[in-house]
């Protein structure tokens, strides 16, 4: 079986993935007084784990590259039978010392480590970090009000970011730079957050506080997926009592409380990673365990090169680090300040790992996913939408949406809008029509409702009558012209594919109330005649039967049996969009849905049909299947009870009832007047 591929890679957390966005903003003062203790702006004394992986993976990018340049050499090379070639074919075929000068060089060249947010790949977007200090998992909603009197000791409660907001972000940035259905499908997302949730936000962790925590990065990892992210690791938390925070606390309640939370968010977040992969089988997902590392190191220091007796110490309270900041090299970044030999720090300050132990953390995360993944170099140019391109696409999607028969994803819009650049020579004129034209869908023409029909004729037989007409002959001519164009755009929308039944009926509403206003539809052709036949409102025949005609589609609009039309074409809608997950559970309702409404067309406008119709698709295993959350977690948490499907099926069955009672109305009122 192939390696899934992966070509970028997305990070979202908080400090301990931070790459300097806090810094970025100028906030490191607050967090602690890191302002200086921090030569790259990491939460540690150097660069942090995602760099270090980052580095990793170029340098095996780099080394591909060069190796796919020599095996086309080689390739050209095959035909050759002189010795020389041979030897210069053998040469190419391996990588040994005396490349690794140009190597380095290339790699170096590739890429750096400077922007926060993001780092490229020979001008191509590689890595995207979102992950920034103090950010939860959860949104806890603090306010200034509820900060305590030592900020420093308290950052985190300005809720700077969280996991929401973080996805916000991401999806911001997927818009500007026109993300890909195909680059999200290759995209790597790793999510390491919890422990401010725990320890900085709350005073005294908690395992309902764990749970809010872990059931917040699950949430986040299926809006993800319903954006169309397939690949994530989540990172567990290393046991949050093993820190010098609580060690050196002096109290073994608060130390077994720590230990105790910690197991059980891990325990918790390993169990709703099973869930999510039962779920979405399309997907992968993958716990990093980073507890069973960090433990093992804390009690065999020996065999990571850690001090025993430095591991209830940290960094930024010994002396090597006081010396180091007076080191000009240190302070201009040139260095990275870790101990020697046996006497590497395992914690930077009283909570963070140094920046030794994030890069252990770094070579085991790499080494256990290059055995999974097949890691390839991106290979689409970065295209950066600026102000004005960005504009004019948010545009578009608004227009699209206008015309389109159901929402159109944002993947859709960028698609579509991408296309409709390449076509820009199309005249302006017809820009609408190129819109409409990129979303039509092959779907039945459902007919205008009868009595809706039979006012239009009649208009029709009216603007027939001012063409023949004898007297008066121009303004009669100007009427029926008026009304013959009226009469042309109705026919244009009532067979036009773009517009839903009842978008149909509010578009024929606009042009009535456009014609109805011309002056020409109101002008009396014998004003002294008019006057005397008309008892009631000194109105024109044409503007009357305008009038009527609005009032019919304003009743069919509500009327019950047109409104089971309009429910079916939203079944199929809803089938179709369904159809095309890879969710098996939404495939099973496509099905369903697509059979309701196959039946409920042929069943036209028998009322009786109908309602056993939907009564078979209420119960036993169709409706089962209807009723199946996609995403159970996330609908749990946003307190939707019920499907889409459920909704629509209810929406039917209230629509075939109001239709069967006004039908019953409607006959009793016949049978009084032929009495």
């Amino acid at each position: 079986m192939p390696k899934p591929v992966i070509k970028h890679k997305v990070f979202l957390g908080d400090s301990l993935s931070d790459r300097g966005i806090l810094a970025l903003n100028n906030l490191l003062a607050l967090a602690g007084g890191l302002t200086g203790n921090s030569p790259r702006g990491r939460f540690a004394n150097g660069f942090g784990w995602v760099d270090l992986l980052a580095s990793f993976g170029m340098a095996d990018l780099t080394i591909d590259e060069m190796r796919a340049k020599r095996k086309a050499l080689v390739e050209e090379l095959d035909n050759e039978l002189d010795e020389e070639f041979i030897r210069i074919k053998r040469i190419l075929t391996s990588i040994d010392e005396n490349d690794l000068p140009a190597l380095f060089k290339q790699f170096r060249g590739s890429f750096n480590l400077d922007n926060p947010n993001e780092i490229l790949f020979k001008g191509e977007r590689y890595i995207r970090s979102y992950a920034i200090g103090g950010a939860t998992a959860a949104d806890w909603d603090f306010s200034w009000a509820e900060i305590v009197e030592e900020p420093t000791d308290d950052f985190a409660r300005l809720v700077l970011s969280n996991l929401d907001k973080q996805r916000e972000e991401l999806f911001k940035d997927d818009l500007k730079y026109g993300v890909t259905a195909e680059e999200k499908a290759t995209t790597l997302v790793t999510d390491w957050a919890g422990a401010n949730d725990l320890i900085t936000v709350h005073d005294n962790p908690t395992n309902d506080i764990a749970d809010t925590a872990v059931d917040a990065r699950i949430a986040n990892i299926e809006k993800l997926i319903a954006a169309g992210y397939r690949n994530f690791v989540l990172i567990n938390l290393p046991d949050l009592s093993l820190t010098p925070r609580f060690q050196n606390s002096g109290n073994q309640s608060d130390i077994d409380n720590a230990h105790n939370v910690t197991l059980h968010f891990n325990e918790r977040l390993a169990a709703k990673m099973l869930e999510l992969k039962e779920r979405y089988p399309e997907c992968f997902f993958d716990v990093f365990d980073t507890n069973a590392i960090f433990t093992d190191a804390y009690h065999n220091p020996e065999n990571y090169g850690f001090s025993q007796e430095l591991l209830t110490d940290y960094f930024t309270e010994s002396e090597k680090f006081e010396a180091d900041k007076k080191n000009v090299d240190y302070q201009n970044k040139k260095i990275t300040p870790d101990n020697r030999g046996k006497e590497h720090y395992m914690f930077w300050n009283n909570v963070h790992p140094s920046a030794y132990v994030q890069a252990v953390l770094g070579a085991k995360y790499a080494d256990k996913y290059d055995e999974i993944f097949d890691y390839q170099a991106p290979k689409k140019p970065i295209y950066k939408m600026d102000d004005e391109v960005q504009e004019q696409f948010l545009d578009y999607k608004e227009r699209l949406n206008r015309f389109s028969d159901h929402k159109v994803s944002d993947k859709q819009a960028w698609s579509m809008f991408q296309e409709m650049q390449r076509l820009e020579q199309v005249k302006q004129s017809q820009g609408e029509d190129a819109f409409r034209e990129r979303f039509k869908r092959n779907r039945t023409i459902l007919p205008l409702p009868a009595h809706v029909r039979a006012s239009i004729d009649a208009i029709q037989e009216h603007a027939n009558q001012l063409e023949r007409q004898l007297v008066n002959t121009t303004i009669a001519k100007q009427k029926a012209a008026v009304l013959n164009k009226l009469l042309a755009d109705i026919n244009q929308i009532s067979t036009n594919l773009y517009f839903t039944p009842k978008e149909k009926l509010q578009e024929i509403l606009r042009l009535l109330n456009e014609t109805s206003n011309n002056g020409i539809i109101n002008t009396h052709q014998n004003p002294k005649l008019d006057t005397f036949f008309k008892e009631k409102e000194y109105i024109t025949t044409s503007y009357e039967l305008l009038n009527g005609l609005i009032e019919t589609i304003e009743k069919s609009i509500q009327h019950a049996s047109y409104r089971i039309s309009i429910l079916i074409q939203q079944v199929e809608d809803h089938a179709e969009e369904l159809s095309k997950s890879n969710n098996s559970i939404a495939k099973d309702k496509a099905v369903v849905l697509n059979n309701l409404a196959i039946e409920l067309g042929e069943a036209e406008t028998d009322l009786q049909k109908i309602h056993s119709i939907l009564e078979k698709y209420e119960d036993g295993e169709n409706y089962r299947k209807l009723a199946t959350h996609q995403n159970p977690t996330w609908d749990k948490f946003c307190k939707k009870e019920s499907t889409r499907s459920q909704d629509l099926l209810k929406e039917l069955r209230d629509a075939a009832y109001d239709a069967r009672n006004l039908h019953i109305q409607e006959e009793a009122d016949s049978s009084i007047q032929l009495h």
